[in-house]
């Protein structure tokens, strides 16, 4: 996980009461924070844009900056040293980017620790800004559809501060907006915006220039594409605009450009130490995620300074209008009982009110014995009532609770089928097959249409959120069959020597009504062989094999599978204890699998349940 460097003078300052060192240290662990501890920072500013970057003692200063890429070995001058700075060094938590910076911590210390348990608020009024979103923005072609912004003012900037912006800002893009692809954010000097009426807006590649944050003011500029070839934040992050024949813009009235969103802001706007008053705001692809960290990062500005006041920007959609930051605490019903049964521990409803009350939440009496949680604006993880629960837990301490035996102890085992699965994989390896292993994801190009199988969505569980394989085809369901993934392992190695024998023991997904989850879990065993001799003969004597290691008689019955050659199939039963069960089918490849797939030599193939093959 990624480290950041807490000063402690800001953390003390804003939690308000003294914390000795190894104490704070120890309530940071039952909060869940893995603390490295403290260390003395040197640090050094970057004149060209400003950002400052912090080494420890055993480090060299840096050699270029990481946000404008100016070179200090040719320039040395380009590069200042400022003040150290006493620090203690944490990994971020990634549940928690409430508590990225020391505003945000020292909030949620505060009450944890009942230095003062009154639950943060933070009142907003309008600043008369207004953000006209074209609907372009929607288009595929230009597709980052969400935008939320407020205006910031009455913070005082130093040298720590200036940096703790600049790290929040980097590690929500990291742990909410996962680097930036569902949510990056850019603060600008509200001073430099000219107007109150912004635009947020697709631009052509070459349509328009624009100074890039850390390059020269008055020179030529560079346009959207020269951006993402030639700055090192483009690229960095050119790759979340790749599919993308127009790129974001966010404009002030007169035209000038505040941020090419989410690759870097422009210089105009580009945030000094004598800046007061800040303009903020938050792109991205999840329109739940960029109002979480508008809410975030708004919060812990206020956080960071007393007087701080937060305002509203009023969002204008094509079909909507909406005022940003929404403060709005959301609600969720909790039940002490069953807190306390999960925990582990007897609490009484008093009790988890006073845990929740230390965690920043409101609670009030809910229905039916439930207790009714208002969940902080700024909290993103809470989305289950197993998280208010979990939030129970930390407060009250795990290592508080008393560990204990429970009180029946049983010996566990394997199932029967995964016994019976490893005697399948021993004869199948006995008989001279490798093992493979193939991802479970795959397509109706892959699963029906390579196999010349009619698709059968009744069978086939689809997926909301497909991935995509390296050709581009989308991977937007589970497999029902081994053979397809066996056959694409073959085509992948073909090539090699000549013959090859491989196999595979895994679950295929069918669709089941009855299910108690709508599916069912199929246990299979895939067998291919390729060669000059593969063909029906020895996909029957594999067969007859496996199936007497496994203490049944197989038993063949003619088939007519479309994946196999006409006359060159059957299907298995499994004879010998009274009845005849069905388990599987083996054949000879047809001719049109094998030039979908790209194999020049004959096939044989095998597949079998492996449950009814169990002792």
């Amino acid at each position: 996980m990624p480290v950041v460097n807490l000063p402690i003078h800001l953390l003390t300052e804003r939690i308000g009461h003294p914390v000795e060192a190894d104490a704070l240290v120890e309530h940071l662990q039952h909060l869940g924070c893995d603390v490295e501890g403290y260390d003395k920072l040197d640090r050094y500013r970057c004149r060209t844009c400003g950002a400052i970057h912090e080494v420890t003692g055993k480090e060299k200063a840096p050699v270029q900056c990481d946000e404008c890429g100016a070179d200090y070995r040719e320039d040395p001058g380009r590069q200042e040293a400022i003040d150290p700075i006493e620090v203690i060094r944490m990994e971020l938590l990634p549940v928690r980017p409430d508590i990225f910076d020391p505003g945000g911590l020292a909030r949620a210390l505060r009450n944890y620790l009942e230095v003062d348990l009154t639950p943060p608020a933070y009142e907003v009024t309008p600043s008369g800004y207004t953000v006209k979103v074209d609907p372009a923005m929607a288009d595929a072609a230009s597709f980052r559809p969400f935008i939320a912004c407020c205006v910031v003012r009455g913070l005082t900037l130093d040298d720590t501060r200036v940096k703790v912006v600049m790290k929040l800002q980097e590690n929500l893009h990291w742990a909410l907006g996962r680097d930036r692809k569902f949510a990056s954010i850019g603060v600008y000097d509200l001073s430099r915006v000219r107007g109150t009426a912004l635009r947020y807006r697709p631009v052509a590649p070459e349509e328009m220039t624009f100074v890039p944050l850390g390059f020269d003011l008055e020179g030529p500029g560079m346009t959207p594409l020269q951006v993402l070839e030639g700055h090192p934040k483009g690229q960095a992050f050119s790759h979340l605009l790749k599919d993308h024949t127009r790129y974001p813009l966010l404009e002030d009235a007169g035209g000038g450009v505040l941020a090419m969103p989410p690759i870097i802001n422009s210089e105009q706007t580009r945030v000094h130490l004598a800046t007061t008053d800040f303009f903020i705001d938050v792109t991205g692809l999840n329109e739940r995620l960029v109002c979480k960290a508008l809410n975030i990062i708004s919060t812990s500005f206020a956080e960071m300074s007393p007087g701080v006041r937060i305002q509203t920007v009023e969002i204008q959609y094509a079909d909507r209008t909406v005022a940003l930051p929404d403060f709005t605490r959301e609600r969720m019903e909790l039940d002490p009982a069953a807190t306390a049964s999960l925990i582990g521990v007897d609490l009484s409803v008093d009790e988890v009110k006073s845990l929740l009350l230390r965690m920043g939440h409101v609670v009030k009496d809910g229905t039916e014995g439930k207790l009714l949680v208002l969940i902080p604006p700024y909290r993103n993880d809470i989305l289950h009532e197993v998280d208010l629960m979990e939030d129970v837990a930390i407060a009250y301490g795990f290592h508080n609770v008393e560990p204990r035996l429970v009180p029946t102890l049983t010996v566990g085992g394997a199932r029967l089928v995964e016994d019976t699965s490893s005697a399948v994989r021993r004869v199948l390896a006995g008989l001279g097959f490798l093992e493979t292993i193939s991802l479970p994801i795959t397509s109706p190009e892959l699963c029906f249409d390579a196999l010349r199988r009619p698709r059968d969505r009744t069978l086939a569980m689809e997926l909301a959120n497909p991935i995509h394989d390296e050709s581009g085809v989308a991977l937007d369901m589970l497999r029902t069959d081994l053979l397809p993934g066996l056959l694409n392992c073959l085509a992948r190695y073909r090539g090699g020597e000549l013959p090859q024998k491989i196999f595979e023991v895994s679950d295929v997904t069918h669709l089941d009504p009855d299910a108690e989850t709508g599916t069912r879990e199929i246990r299979r065993a895939g067998v291919v062989s390729i060669g000059t001799r593969a063909g029906f003969a020895e996909a029957r004597s594999l067969a007859d094999a496996l199936l007497r290691e496994m203490g049944w008689t197989c038993k063949a019955v003619a088939g007519d599978l479309p994946q196999y050659l006409p006359g060159r199939s059957a299907r298995i039963f499994a004879a010998g204890r009274g009845e005849e069960v069905p388990v599987g089918h083996f054949g000879e490849i047809h001719p049109e699998v094998l030039e979908t797939f790209g194999l020049g030599y004959p096939v044989a193939a095998l597949e079998v349940d492996v449950a009814p093959l169990s002792p």
